[in-house]
């Protein structure tokens, strides 16, 4: 595999930060993005094999964060060290009924019907595979790079079409006009959703409501077709990831991690490191249970109060336990809570 060393400012706090990332150029774009703005200094220090874990791990320099693309099989831990293996995606699950029940009562959902109503959002569902076509050219490449960057990941029309089930096209339109869409894939007695765009990438269109639109009449329909639940595809296991944060406001389970991740390796002792961790709490596995990881920086002892808002925060439905590891300035090896 190839292994990169990249040093900069911590985007959130302007802390010196050193990250070495052993593993395939997507992974390490979107980890960079994680961890730094736009200035970072960059070096590809060559190919490493998977299993000489002295020569991936070897201290260069000994402050440095390291995140290291295996599968959880693979991941075995130091117990010396502060180790952590984190899915690259989680699969996630919906109940139609309940989901439905929370827009009426969750605010911020209740916003996203607002605007619907708003903008005059409306839908309809499709399987014309002219159409589905469009989607895929017309939206869903465009959102995806517009909203990924360099650390997009397409999939091609070719594998869309050849899914195992039934696809179907929804559609979000606004004056008449298509402006949204996502792919539902009928398979047997289930459903899930697959790929989504927006109309040219266009973020005006997302300020308009449609992706609440889109959660909102796709629940209907299912709902309406006999669906209890829905999959709703994966998700970045990192607790910030907007689309984590927005499919957990109505009411998302964590399901099944998939196959691939990373093992993440923190140093003994870097405020940029420190810093990264407060500022991106993530998921994590251990002995198959999934654990959410949460670094708190505060100076003071956690209270009650705090750890009641980083539950409200960051625990979801399907994790066994979320753990609260005190940095205590920049030392990074303290218990949790």
């Amino acid at each position: 595999m190839n292994q990169w060393l990249v040093e900069g400012e911590e985007r959130h706090t302007g802390k010196p930060l050193t990250i070495v990332y052993s593993g395939h150029q997507s992974g390490f774009v979107f980890v960079r993005g994680l961890a730094f703005g736009d200035e970072y200094r960059e070096q590809y220090l060559g190919k490493v094999w998977i299993f000489n874990r002295k020569k991936i791990l070897t201290p260069r320099p000994e402050e440095a964060l390291y995140f290291v693309e295996t599968r959880e099989i693979l991941a075995k831990k130091d117990s010396r060290r502060r180790q952590f293996y984190v899915p690259m995606w989680i699969d996630g699950e919906l109940e139609t009924d309940k989901a439905i029940e929370r827009s009426t009562k969750v605010g911020n959902i209740k916003e996203d019907l607002r605007r619907i109503r708003k903008n005059k959002l409306e839908y309809e569902v499709t399987g014309d595979d002219e159409r589905i076509s469009d989607f895929h050219r017309d939206m869903y490449v465009p959102y995806i790079r517009n909203t990924f960057g360099p650390a997009a990941l397409f999939h091609s029309l070719e594998s869309l079409k050849k899914s195992e089930g039934t696809i179907e096209l929804l559609v979000i339109r606004r004056d008449g006009e298509a402006v949204a869409g996502q792919i539902l894939v009928y398979e047997q007695n289930r459903v899930r959703t697959r790929e989504i765009g927006v109309k040219n990438g266009d973020r005006q269109y997302v300020k308009a409501g449609v992706m609440g639109a889109l959660y909102y009449y796709g629940l209907l329909h299912l709902q309406s077709r006999g669906f209890k639940t829905v999959g709703l595809g994966g998700s970045r296991a990192w607790l910030n990831d907007g689309v984590l944060r927005f499919k957990k406001k109505w009411g998302m389970r964590l399901g099944k991690p998939w196959p691939s991740g990373f093992l993440l390796v923190a140093p003994k002792r870097s405020e940029g490191a420190a810093a990264f961790l407060a500022n991106n709490p993530f998921l994590s596995i251990t002995d198959g249970r999934l654990e959410g990881i949460v670094f708190s920086d505060s100076s003071e002892k956690i209270s009650a109060r705090d750890v009641k808002k980083l539950h409200r925060d960051y625990f979801y439905e399907g994790m066994s336990k979320l753990l609260i590891y005190p940095l205590r300035s920049c030392l990074l090896f303290t218990s949790p809570s």
